[in-house]
């Protein structure tokens, strides 16, 4: 296998939708022609070909226009691409899955386990054929992310650790966090800025955690995003917001980045401790804290769109909740399906038109599979 160059055509009609897009509706993050919080939303279930489960393949993204790509939880060698009238897809050599997309149908991902077990190349995937994405220093890597001029970010693997892979016009950058010794590349934006997470081991006696930070990769600087300051610990328990993780999960175009802050709270004695954590937005090198509208229950960010919109799960015990936040409130997803006979599971990612990428379960089903929710 060997890489692959963007078709250029192609590469100009996405971009240039992009740019129309951005032209008329780039007025703040609620502007005219986007950003609205839908009443309701159609459900639309993603049904793939015979041979391929749909609701154990998962869903590991969505592009502009609507495309889901699948392979994530599969134990298979199989990715597909659902477009709503079809469906295309691709065959790794070994077990493999995918990670995301572009908005020109491209997909990435690697061979291996999501667990990280057996061997892991870069995968990209175009057309129906799948190539080895190559570059000294990908010899053992995952790719996570594609934007549109085909910059693809990941992890890349070795005896000291794991660094951060930028490859762009056929050449590989590392991006590393002084004093950590894993860092990985999760999320590409337009621009090509790249949300990085890192972490470092913690020894404190007997005891061994690890500290995750998340930073902004941009124009060759590394911006560390600092920390939530929230308040988790309840009435006789103390936490020490200085060893709270913060992982990014997504950024978009503004370099508005979205991810989760977590860690241990315990009592004052330190015999009995318990995680909790807490969604985030960083905007203008501030974080928002999103589900302080709930702050008996945990919440975790799972994507944001141009217009600052952020999909957010809340946990109510171990139940997880879907959410929109959109200008600073939270608004309950299965509400906007009700009547439909589906109930919402989960969520995995949403576009600027506000399409949702889901995992949904008809009324009385105990299982769930992928639906995309499209605005009415």
């Amino acid at each position: 296998m060997t890489p692959i160059r963007i078709v250029a055509k192609q590469r100009f009609l996405a971009l240039a939708a992009v740019c129309l897009l951005a032209a008329a509706c780039d007025e703040g993050p609620t502007g005219p022609g986007g950003g609205e919080v839908p009443r309701r939303y159609a459900v639309v279930p993603i049904e793939l070909p015979d041979g391929l489960p749909a609701a154990a393949m998962g869903p590991a993204g969505m592009n502009a226009a609507g495309q889901v790509v699948l392979g994530t939880f599969y134990l298979g060698r199989t990715f597909a691409l659902w477009s709503g009238g079809g469906v295309t897809t691709f065959a790794a050599p070994y077990t493999a899955f995918a990670t995301g997309l572009n908005d020109v149908g491209q997909v990435v991902g690697c061979t291996g386990s999501v667990f990280g077990e057996g061997e892991q190349r870069p995968l990209l995937g175009e057309a129906g054929r799948l190539w080895y994405l190559a570059g000294a220093g990908l010899e053992r890597a995952c790719a996570h992310d594609i934007n549109n001029d085909g910059v693809v970010v990941g992890e890349s693997r070795g005896t000291a650790g794991s660094r951060a892979f930028v490859l762009a016009d056929g050449r590989v950058a590392f991006v590393s966090v002084p004093g950590d010794t894993a860092a990985v590349g999760v999320a590409v934006n337009g621009p090509g800025h790249v949300a990085v997470n890192s972490s470092r081991t913690l020894r404190k006696g007997f005891y061994v955690s690890s500290l995750a930070q998340a930073s902004l990769w941009r124009d060759g600087e590394l911006v560390p995003l600092g920390r939530l300051d929230w308040s988790p610990a309840g009435a006789g328990q103390v936490a020490d917001l200085a060893e709270f993780s913060h992982t990014a999960v997504d950024l978009n175009d503004r370099d508005e980045v979205v991810g989760t802050s977590n860690g241990s709270v315990c009592t004052p004695d330190g015999n009995s401790c318990h995680t909790r954590w807490r969604a985030f937005l960083w905007r203008n090198g501030r974080m928002t804290d999103l589900g302080s509208e709930r702050p008996g229950d945990n919440s975790s960010a799972v994507a944001i769109n141009r217009w600052g919109q952020v999909l957010v799960v809340v946990y109510e015990g171990n139940t997880p909740k879907p959410f929109l936040w959109s200008d600073g409130r939270l608004h309950d997803l299965n509400e906007t399906v009700a009547g439909t006979g589906w109930r919402l599971v989960n969520v995995v990612d949403l576009n600027d038109a506000g399409q949702v990428v889901a995992i949904a379960a008809r009324e009385g089903a105990a299982v769930g599979m992928p639906v995309r929710l499209d605005p009415v």
